[in-house]
């Protein structure tokens, strides 16, 4: 079976789905937390 080539952006949104099916963002920050990536919550949100 031939694959069919996808653009860089279609690779990069299929990429972006698998990492956040396998890192949901809750144990993303619970990890960035721990290894004092970020230290707290910003005051603002969108």
């Amino acid at each position: 079976m031939k694959s069919i080539p996808l653009s860089i952006s279609e690779d990069m949104h299929l990429l972006a789905q698998e990492l956040q099916r396998h890192f949901p963002p809750s144990k993303l920050e619970v990890l960035a937390r721990q290894t004092g990536f970020i230290q707290r919550k910003s005051k603002y949100t969108a």
